[in-house]
C-alpha cells in the first residue's frame, strides 16, 4: 500500500504541498494542527517526522516516523523514509 491509497484530509494535503515547496514553518504548523485534531494520524506523523529530519532534527523526526509505522506498518514509503532517517542518524548496520 502507498500513501496515494490513503484518504488524506485537505489540511494535511496542504501541509504536504507546503512541505514540498519549502515553506517549512507553515507546513509544520499545519501538520501539528492536524495532529491536535487526530494524534493518531499516521500520515501527518510521518510527514512531520520527515520535515524534522529535513530541518536537522533527526532524532525527533525518527521518533515520529517510528510512531507512524506503529500505527500503519503497511505503507512502503514509511519504511523507505525510516531507512533514510537512519542513514542521516548514522545508524546503518550492514
Amino acid at each position: 500500500m502507498t500513501v496515494r491509497n490513503v484518504a488524506i484530509r485537505p489540511e494535511l494535503r496542504e501541509a504536504m504541498r507546503l512541505h514540498r515547496i519549502g515553506a517549512h514553518k507553515r507546513a509544520e504548523r499545519l501538520y501539528r494542527e492536524v495532529l491536535r485534531k487526530d494524534p493518531k494520524d499516521s500520515v501527518a506523523l510521518h510527514f512531520l517526522g520527515l520535515l524534522q529530519v529535513t530541518l536537522n532534527r533527526e532524532h525527533d523526526g525518527f521518533a515520529l516516523i517510528e510512531q507512524s509505522l506503529l500505527l500503519n506498518p503497511s505503507l512502503a514509503e514509511f519504511w523507505m523514509n525510516r531507512g533514510v532517517a537512519l542513514l542521516q542518524l548514522g545508524r546503518v548496520d550492514m
